[in-house]
Parts: structure tokens; C-alpha cells; sequence
């Protein structure tokens, strides 16, 4: 009975920190589409998450029903990308603000959005090392496209792997 209770007291720290790492990028559909807007280093045979949290300007974007494809190639005249197929999600919250106007405070409630993807690479997606390649997030939903967000990725060595 001891041994099971180190066992699960040693067991609870590592499930409150399961989360995968990931690599955090920022995707900005206002900017110009020849602005780099990311470098995402990693390295061969990696399996990192490519987070993306999409923003409209200075707001976060609050997109329902989008998909999201993390492309990439060796340049931006490439015509065969490789994909990673993204997962959206979508979270809202509560937010207040307060205004001072002649010395009154009003709190306004409204609605925040966070939208972002995930990219989860596998064993086989970067397979060997490559600088500065182009990359993009292309978001779709019916017949709506938008490839705005760009940016690099390197793959380094990774001859420990």
C-alpha cells in the first residue's frame, strides 16, 4: 500500500506538466503579405507543435469554422509545399474595462476571442536540415482563402537524434 502511494505521489507532479512543448509563432492578416512575420528554428527528426495565434491588427481574431494549413518549400515561387494540417481552436472569455470620465468609473463587459492552431509535426516532416525556407498559414473556410501571414523556418542538424 506504501509503495502505491510514492508510486502515485511521484506519478501527479508529471501529469500536471504532460503538455507537449510547442513553438510559438504570431500570424497578423493586417500586415503587408511581404513582411516576415516569424523564424521558426527547430531541428531534424524533431516533433515539435507549431502554435499559431492569429490576430486582425492589434485584436485577436475570433474565427469559428476555419481550417488551417501550416505550408511550406524552399521558396515563395515554390509550386509543391509540404503541409502540416492544423487543428483550430477557438476560446472566448469575459473581459472588463473600466473608463474614468469625470471621475466615474463604468465597466463595460465584452467578449475576448483567442484563436490559434496547432501544427504537430512528425518524425518524417523535417528529415533534414534546411535555412531560411518560406512559410505561410493558409486559413480557408467555404470558398474563403487567406495566405496573408508569412514567415521562415530552419531546420538545424540534430546528430543526437
Amino acid at each position: 500500500m506504501l509503495r502505491r502511494a510514492f508510486f502515485l505521489l511521484c506519478l501527479w507532479p508529471s501529469c500536471l506538466f504532460s503538455a507537449a512543448p510547442y513553438l510559438p509563432i504570431t500570424a497578423n492578416f493586417e500586415l503587408r503579405a511581404d513582411e516576415t512575420q516569424w523564424h521558426i528554428v527547430t531541428k531534424e527528426r524533431n516533433t515539435p507543435v507549431i502554435r499559431c495565434y492569429f490576430y486582425q491588427g492589434t485584436n485577436a481574431w475570433g474565427g469559428t469554422n476555419w481550417s488551417a494549413r501550416f505550408k511550406y518549400a524552399k521558396d515563395d515561387g515554390s509550386t509543391n509545399m509540404s503541409t502540416i494540417t492544423g487543428t483550430v481552436y477557438t476560446t472566448t472569455g469575459t473581459s472588463y474595462t473600466a473608463y474614468y470620465t469625470n471621475g466615474y468609473a463604468w465597466t463595460v463587459t465584452g467578449v475576448t476571442y483567442a484563436t490559434y492552431a496547432d501544427f504537430q509535426a512528425t518524425t518524417n516532416t523535417f528529415q533534414y536540415e534546411f535555412n531560411k525556407w518560406y512559410s505561410t498559414v493558409l486559413l480557408n473556410t467555404g470558398d474563403y482563402n487567406i495566405s496573408q501571414a508569412s514567415g521562415l523556418i530552419t531546420v538545424k542538424r540534430s546528430p543526437e537524434l
